[in-house]
């Protein structure tokens, strides 16, 4: 089984948190496929303003062919326009 990973990333934590779980219902309904996510993490760069950044990794797993990588790629870039991740393939 192939997985692929890419992490979401935003500068509320809220806003992630509803991201996330918008991500895994979405990737919940096409067939086959099977999401997790790992722990929420969060960066504080020293720029003036200071900056701060909260990210989740998410894994989604794919068995079959009944659903493609390209609808994968397709739902999770339709949830984040002018946004989309980078993928990475395990």
């Amino acid at each position: 089984m192939t997985t692929v990973d890419f992490d979401l990333i935003s500068n509320d934590p809220a806003d992630l948190s509803e991201s996330v779980e918008q991500t895994r219902h979405a990737l919940a309904a096409l067939s086959g496929v099977r999401i997790d996510s790992g722990p929420t993490r969060h960066y504080t760069f020293p720029t003036l303003p200071r900056s701060e950044q909260w990210r989740v990794t998410m894994y989604v797993a794919k068995q079959g062919r009944a659903t493609t990588w390209n609808d994968v790629y397709t739902t999770v870039n339709g949830l984040h326009p002018g946004h989309a991740p980078c993928y990475r393939r395990r």
